[in-house]
């Protein structure tokens, strides 16, 4: 091979090795940039990452740490950050879980959560799950521990068993099939007043307990109050489904009597005043009240 040939191929060699790097450069900024936008969704999403590729990532940084090229310097930077990121989340996600655990004691929430999404596929989950907020909102209340198995039980299995009715009674599982759509999303401030009528609710139904001598006759008499002030709406709603409501609060009241304990009678009472105090707010929703004329209107 001639001095020339020798020449054009080294400069072909370093003309290719000059495009080599400068694609080098390309991919590893590109990669930067991925890493850098998968690490601003991971909080977003809640992204649930494996424990076994977390590990392989780990072994991955670990095998080059002696690696000093610098142009893959800026990709093992991004991948770190994104590590520590991922083990923030999947603390902050265990810390969570413990909470709701301790919350959950009982398994309510998360059977009713069950519940809800068994049914979503044929039924619209919308007004169903306004009840299940409250449900939660009653977990989430301060309740003297001495009180707290009897009240949140009380409350969130009635609350419940008004789920299950929905979903597995006629006329109300028909009518929640004829507006199967997607299901009405509620905000922080309607979030807000659920857990403001749950709260009011349980202090008072907390001081009726421990004053429960003099004070169970007040619950019993509040509760009357709630059933015949109770909010049917207006023409266009469909009355059977807020019977369900109705029918609920009024036993609730008539077993009252059949109670020989006091504090007995003032669970029952608060109970049934809350749901009609709950029903009378789900009818301020301007979305679910239309779920409830929509009903009528497809008779």
């Amino acid at each position: 091979m001639n001095n020339n040939a020798k020449e054009n191929l080294l400069e072909d060699l370093e003309e290719g090795l000059k495009k080599l790097r400068e694609d080098v450069k390309i991919i590893v900024e590109l990669q930067k940039l991925f890493l850098q936008v998968l690490r601003q969704l991971l909080p977003s999403h809640q992204i649930n990452v494996n424990e076994n590729l977390i590990k392989n990532l780990e072994i991955f940084l670990k095998d080059r740490e002696e690696i000093n090229e610098e142009s893959f310097r800026p990709v093992f930077q991004e991948l770190k950050k994104l590590l520590n990121d991922i083990y923030v989340l999947r603390d902050l996600k265990q810390k969570e879980m413990a909470v709701e655990k301790e919350l959950d004691k009982w398994r309510i929430v998360s059977s009713t959560k069950k519940l809800i999404e068994k049914f979503s596929l044929s039924y619209d989950v919308s007004i169903p799950t306004f009840f299940f907020e409250a449900i939660k909102a009653v977990h989430q209340q301060e309740i003297p521990e001495e009180l707290r198995e009897k009240i949140v039980k009380k409350l969130s299995l009635e609350i419940r068993s008004l789920i299950l009715e929905m979903f597995t009674k006629d006329p109300y599982m028909g009518l929640l099939k004829k507006i199967k759509g997607k299901p009405v999303k509620l905000g922080e401030k309607e979030l807000k007043t659920i857990n403001d009528i749950v709260k009011e609710r349980i202090d008072s139904l907390v001081y009726s307990l421990k004053n429960v001598d003099i004070n169970w006759k007040d619950s019993i008499l509040s509760a009357q109050f709630s059933l015949e002030a109770f909010n049917w709406g207006s023409a266009k709603t469909e009355k059977r489904f807020l019977q369900l409501f109705y029918q609920k609060a009024k036993r609730l009241v008539e077993s009252i009597n059949n109670e020989t304990k006091l504090e007995n009678k003032v669970l029952n009472a608060e109970t049934a005043t809350l749901i009609c105090e709950l029903t009378n707010q789900l009818l301020k929703v301007p979305k679910l009240r239309m779920k409830i004329e929509e009903m009528k209107s497809k008779i």
